[in-house]
């Protein structure tokens, strides 16, 4: 990795990070993006934020306090309210690893798989098309809050992902409740007569 990468205290990945030998190096990395990554953030913006607020990647924007931003940047304090939200945005948006994992074992980048077919999605990761109609909804959030160039070249493997424990797994109702419900009772009462024509 580069030079700039090799301190966990402030992590920038570069565009050498992003090559696809690196996705395993980079996974889950998502605020170490280079703060130009955001959209908003030209190259003139982002150095002006190094090097006087030393704000590097996403993460040093979310937690910088935007008075502070102002005063020593002379940006207007609306624009840089506006690109820390965008910043805390993306921090707020986690995917599921059963849709993340298989995609990124593929190599798509952030900008794929938003644009692939939702059926070639769900082909690839098995997952059904509600869940994979949750998750491209998301990711269109993420491409907002980015600039083009980030998403064309980020794997997806970057996005923040979790494991669904099987107790918060949504199930479906049984359209066919009622069915059960009158099978169960029916069963109950032919056990019971059985019971009772051997008595007498």
């Amino acid at each position: 990795m580069s030079e700039d990468t090799k301190s966990p205290e402030k992590l920038v990945l570069s565009d050498e990070d992003l090559q696809p030998e690196k996705l395993l190096e980079i996974e889950g990395k998502l605020l170490k993006l280079e703060v130009k990554s955001i959209d908003g953030i030209d190259k003139q913006i982002g150095n002006q934020l190094k090097n006087t607020m030393n704000i590097e990647n996403i993460e040093d924007l979310m937690n910088s306090n935007p008075s502070e931003i102002y005063e020593k940047t002379k940006m207007p304090l609306n624009k840089v309210i506006e690109l820390q939200k965008k910043a805390q945005l993306v921090n707020k948006l986690v995917f599921s690893e059963d849709i993340i994992d298989p995609l990124g074992a593929q190599k798509y980048t952030i900008e794929q798989a938003v644009e692939e077919d939702p059926q070639v999605i769900a082909n690839i990761t098995g997952q059904d098309m509600e869940a994979i109609t949750k998750f491209i909804d998301q990711l269109r959030e993420v491409t907002i809050f980015l600039d083009v160039a980030t998403c064309r070249k980020t794997p997806i493997t970057i996005l923040p992902k979790i494991k669904m424990p099987k107790y918060l797994e949504y199930e479906p109702p049984n359209k066919f409740w009622w069915i059960e419900l009158i099978l169960i009772i029916a069963t109950c009462c032919t056990a019971t007569f059985t019971v009772l024509y051997a008595l007498i």
